[in-house]
């Protein structure tokens, strides 16, 4: 583990490394660069559907480096998408994944709910999917853990 010398941070960088190796577990993929793309993309894809106090809340739940992901770039007065498709949901992903032959938007997609569903308790959980589009929480409810162990 990297030491900063900062107990706070080193622990946040340790769970975070924690999340993306769940992820990669999940993807069958070797490589933590791949699964942090995957965890940004599909986040931010969620973070952008929710009103911003559900955001805020689902985020509290997250470690520090991860909510800094979900929070990345968010500018939360902008526009948020009209477009509430699954199509629209997964174009992003699939666009941040065209150079890997075989990778599945929404089977990345459905990997981060899992992983999520371990982490962030299940009441938390069906909230931001009851804000989701019905394909959208369709793809995250197939997906969820039943039973999570939040606060690992």
């Amino acid at each position: 583990m990297t030491h900063t010398g900062l107990h706070q941070f080193d622990e946040a960088l340790q769970t975070a490394n924690v999340w993306l190796k769940d992820l990669m577990d999940v993807l069958a993929w070797t490589e933590p660069a791949q699964a942090h793309q995957a965890l940004k993309v599909v986040m931010h894809e969620v973070r952008d559907r929710l009103p911003v106090p559900l955001a805020a809340n689902f985020s509290s739940q997250m470690p520090l480096i991860v909510r800094g992901i979900f929070f990345e770039g968010c500018s939360p007065g902008s526009e948020r998408p009209t477009d509430r498709s699954l199509d629209a949901f997964l174009a992003p992903i699939a666009e941040a994944f065209r150079n890997f032959p075989g990778v599945k938007a929404d089977a990345v997609a459905a990997a981060v709910f899992e992983v999520l569903s371990i982490y962030i308790s299940p009441g938390e959980i069906e909230d931001v999917l009851q804000a989701l589009s019905k394909p959208i929480r369709d793809l995250g409810k197939s997906s969820i853990r039943t039973s999570p162990i939040a606060g690992l």
